[in-house]
């Protein structure tokens, strides 16, 4: 990768890292956090992005300038002072708003948060669907030819 290429990925990036704020931990000692996902054909358009504690892992929401809320996902985050990992069991973006990048911002947020404990983001490829097995493998920086031979290192 070039010089150009990295900074042209920093570039369209759609979570604000520096946009991200630690709350208070959930009861397991996890973060929750608020962040700025950012629009990739306008970046004066920002939405809001909230991580707090459910179930016992955390969930997420991401919500238009409006208030409407355009995607979500839900976190299984471990427990104890050092989870070795984090797992999405569901992650979803209203149609119209899909290819724009708030999944990835989503996945980019909890391996922020997840960072801060130690943990890394996974995920079981048999469980995955044609359209997020793509997704699965740039977030964790695999290749990927086809759903049918995604497989996980």
């Amino acid at each position: 990768m070039t010089a150009f290429d990295r900074a042209w990925t920093l570039l369209k990036m759609p979570l604000v890292r520096d946009s991200i704020e630690y709350g208070k931990p959930n009861y397991t000692g996890f973060p929750t956090a608020t962040a700025k996902f950012q629009h990739r054909d306008d970046p004066d358009i920002r939405y809001d992005m909230r991580a707090f504690p459910d179930h016992g892992g955390t969930r997420m929401s991401v919500r238009n300038p409006s208030g409407e809320r355009v995607g979500w996902g839900y976190f299984k985050t471990g427990r104890g002072d050092t989870p070795k990992h984090t797992e999405t069991s569901d992650i979803g973006v209203i149609p119209g708003y899909s290819r724009q990048g708030i999944a990835t911002a989503m996945y980019d947020l909890i391996n922020e948060m997840g960072k801060t404990k130690g943990a890394k983001l996974r995920t079981d490829p048999e469980r995955l669907s044609e359209d997020s097995a793509p997704l699965w493998a740039k977030v964790l920086g695999l290749p990927y030819e086809s759903h049918a031979n995604f497989q996980r290192e």
